[in-house]
């Protein structure tokens, strides 16, 4: 493949005078075999990119798709597993063209997948973190789909070779709260023991209230409140336990699968997640009175409609966790602000990373350690990360409610 580059004069058209210098590549197309000509302003640039099509000597006949197109394609590799590895979630999959859509199909989207450089790789990543409109938590996942489906595409010989090689955004420190969940990472702030006490005794009113006229609903909402609030559990994991995974009389609830968007019952998200929950005081006597009442078979869902599908995410948001912070005078927080309570109120009353680790299904030590930092972290530390974990009010442990979590952080040690 030959490439030709030349100097090149412009001249004013009704003058005829020299305006200014520029140089013309003539090369061949390795996507399609077609003559063409590229100009530019400077020599560097112009040898820059007789570079980059050298590189590509002989490799007609490679896939000439765009990124945009190289994506879907991906996406159907992994939406049926069939790049080797297991079916993808549906949660993953719409986070995914989430990204894409949002973040990366402006900038490279009809760019040719063939042509992509390393120089090209690092000025999206130069663009994503340059963008003050999301933060750089954001900008890595997104930049790390794009190493995905290069990475891809180069395993199935779609390019030559992967240009994001070597490339990546890292986390700005320890002290950055990142959230490992599949229904949402939006929420970064959880109400402390206080808050969450005010609404354990909300719950408990409304199913215990006299002369108030209770429905079946109301028995439903207090046993999902205290299972959400004193297990930890992912708000798919909740919707997904059923009768059998609840083993009172070994104090434990085994957590194996979850409910899906779609209303099905699949895995848990990893391995790390398959992990066993104690019950803790509070709870059980919650549950033990639920179960009896419920009359559940063996494999009947804990949490269902009355035809027996999963209750939805933001069903249970809006009809329960939300009336319960309104009814005790609290800010609206998501689901996952529990979640943040169970794994706070553990390292708050002692207990060590790793039970914490086991306890919240996280795939490591160091990861607990990340989303957790906020308790180890000094007042001009907090005030300087604006990024850190927030509660609503002071992380108080001698509230009633952590009475429990001491006793669980002591026997976990």
């Amino acid at each position: 493949m030959s490439v030709s580059i030349f100097k090149y004069m412009e001249k004013d058209a009704t003058t005829g005078e020299r305006t200014r210098t520029v140089w013309r590549v003539k090369y061949i197309d390795p996507s399609s075999g077609n003559r063409r000509t590229k100009q530019f302003t400077t020599k560097a640039r112009a040898n820059a990119f007789s570079k980059t099509i050298e590189r590509y000597e002989g490799v007609v006949g490679y896939d000439p798709a765009t990124m945009d197109e190289l994506f879907e394609d991906y996406i159907d590799t992994i939406t049926h597993g069939l790049d080797g590895g297991k079916e993808r979630e549906p949660t993953t999959i719409k986070r995914y063209r989430e990204q894409w859509v949002t973040h990366i199909k402006p900038r490279i989207g009809v760019a040719s997948a063939l042509m992509m450089t390393k120089r090209n790789v690092v000025s999206l990543r130069t663009e994503l973190l340059q963008d003050t409109s999301i933060s750089r938590e954001t900008a890595r996942r997104a930049f790390n789909l794009v190493k995905y489906i290069l990475k891809w595409a180069n395993n199935e010989d779609r390019i030559p070779s992967d240009p994001s090689a070597g490339l990546g955004i890292s986390k700005l420190s320890k002290h950055i709260l990142t959230v490992d969940d599949d229904d949402t990472d939006k929420d970064v702030k959880t109400h402390g023991p206080e808050g969450m006490q005010m609404i354990v005794e909300t719950a408990n009113r409304l199913v215990n209230e006299p002369g108030r006229r209770r429905h079946h609903w109301d028995r439903v909402l207090h046993a999902l409140a205290f299972t959400y609030i004193f297990t930890g559990m992912r708000s798919s994991e909740v919707l997904g336990l059923t009768r059998d995974a609840v083993r009172l009389e070994e104090g434990r609830i085994r957590v194996r699968q979850k409910a899906r968007p779609d209303g099905t019952i699949g895995p848990v998200k990893s391995v790390h997640s398959r992990r066993e929950v104690p019950i803790l005081p509070s709870l059980r006597v919650v549950l033990e009175a639920y179960i009896e009442r419920g009359g559940f078979k063996s494999d009947d869902l804990l949490f269902a409609t009355r035809t027996g599908n999963p209750l939805t995410y933001q069903n249970v948001l809006k009809r329960m966790w939300y009336v319960l912070q309104e009814l005790s005078g609290l800010e609206k927080l998501g689901l996952h602000a529990t979640r943040h309570f169970y794994g706070s109120a553990i390292i708050a009353t002692g207990g060590r990373p790793h039970l914490a680790q086991k306890l919240l299904g996280h795939h490591s030590p160091a990861f607990t350690m990340e989303v957790y930092a906020h308790l180890f972290m000094s007042e001009e530390e907090l005030a300087l990360n604006t990024e850190a974990h927030k509660f609503t009010g002071e992380f108080q442990v001698s509230v009633p409610i952590m009475d429990e979590f001491k006793a669980l952080s002591y026997k976990g040690n």
